[in-house]
């Protein structure tokens, strides 16, 4: 029988950062990659609505209307101001302060 295994998109450009996310979920998820800061083509992401989202980076929002149904979660520092109304369209998003335990984001 397959199993279908959920595909977890990370925005991130540290490659060390890269590693320990990679340890963490490499048995529960198909990990996929994106520096938010290249040039990769965002509607070339290969997803569907049960992909899910972390954003560890500087945020464009001029593309969440893509994930507007996918679950969502941002890594944020808590001295940024960061603006919640631009993201009021997505279902399922969620908040962590920085520094995060990847326990509580599984």
């Amino acid at each position: 029988m397959k199993v279908d295994i959920p595909k977890l998109v990370i925005f991130e450009e540290n490659k060390d950062l890269m590693k320990v996310w990679e340890d963490f979920f490499y048995n529960k998820y198909k990990l996929c990659f994106i520096n938010i800061k290249s040039d990769q083509n965002l509607n070339k992401l290969d997803c569907n609505n049960k992909t899910i989202f972390i954003f560890n980076s500087d945020i464009k929002t001029n593309f969440f209307d893509k994930f507007k149904d996918n679950k969502v979660l941002f890594l944020v520092d808590n001295k940024r101001n960061f603006k919640k109304e631009y993201y009021k369209n997505l279902k399922e998003k969620e908040f962590f302060l920085k520094p995060v335990s990847l326990n509580e984001i599984d």
